[in-house]
């Protein structure tokens, strides 16, 4: 079996949740399927060579082109597909409607997932921390900040062992990240203070910073809550396929649609936030 998962706290839970489904608490008895975990983010190339033909296949928190699911289901028909990402489905366009999975931009991917594997069970906690979060509902507060940040502070890969104390123990991982956001709140504001500036950007009364580090659309709510939309970039001087430098850009907003905006440069994103290589910005 293999399962793809986008590379971040979304995509990992929603991955480990397919690991605890099948390996650690399966729903008829113990059993150890191996599976290969492989993080995607857009603008890698997909890995068509590494899937047997006939095989399992997850894809979860993440999406490929509609070609590409074509050449996989050549390969395998054996395919889920859970995502919640708005531009992605709107890609898709009544394609694949039978395509196996959980498709739906009301929760985030994880929560999707435990959904089509549990069905009606209750979300846990965790899960629906890192849900709210993604999906920038903010039902939790402080709580949903602070998980995010504690899960930082650890390995989290889908088979990590802090994925077991976050479904026993969520109160230990808020109180770890809420050191880790004091810290990181300094280093935020000093940023902001050198690297940040005010632009037009789309017509959207921008606030941009230069960063490799903040990417958190609820420290600029904080500190620049004036901003239609926030932008984080970063220069990256070669490809992962070794072409040309691109600029890594970063939008966040509660007030514009932004998939919007970066599906102009060919980009997979949700409302209120999204990453992708930018290669003709301004």
């Amino acid at each position: 079996m293999k399962v793809f998962y986008h590379n971040d706290n979304d995509g990992k839970c929603a991955a480990h949740l397919i690991y605890a489904y099948y390996n650690i608490d399966p729903p008829d008895v113990a059993s150890e399927i191996p599976i290969t975990f492989i993080s995607m983010e857009y603008g890698k190339p997909f890995p068509f060579s590494e899937i047997a033909p006939n095989e399992k296949v997850y894809i979860v928190d993440f999406s490929i082109e509609p070609q590409e699911m074509e050449e996989l289901l050549q390969i395998t028909e054996d395919v889920i597909w859970i995502d919640h990402h708005k531009t992605a489905l709107e890609k898709y366009n009544g394609m694949f409607t039978e395509l196996d999975g959980l498709r739906s931009v009301s929760l985030a991917g994880c929560e999707n997932t435990w959904k089509y594997l549990h069905e009606d069970e209750e979300i846990p906690y965790y899960v629906a921390l890192i849900g709210d979060r993604d999906t920038w509902r903010w039902e939790y507060g402080d709580e949903t900040k602070f998980f995010h940040y504690g899960m930082l502070a650890y390995d989290n890969k889908p088979t990590d062992a802090i994925w077991l104390l976050a479904r026993c123990n969520t109160a230990k991982i808020i109180r770890k990240g809420k050191a880790v956001w004091d810290y990181v709140k300094t280093q935020n504001e000093e940023a902001l203070e050198k690297r940040g500036f005010w632009f037009s950007f789309q017509g959207y009364r921008t606030f941009a910073l230069n960063s490799d580090t903040v990417r958190s659309s609820e420290f600029f709510e904080q500190v620049v809550p004036e901003a239609e939309v926030w932008l984080v970039f970063r220069y990256m001087p070669k490809s992962k396929e070794g072409a040309e430098g691109y600029f890594s850009v970063s939008l966040y907003s509660h007030k514009v649609d932004v998939s919007e905006i970066a599906t102009k440069y060919v980009y997979e994103g949700k409302r209120g936030a999204g990453i992708k290589e930018l290669r003709d910005f301004k």
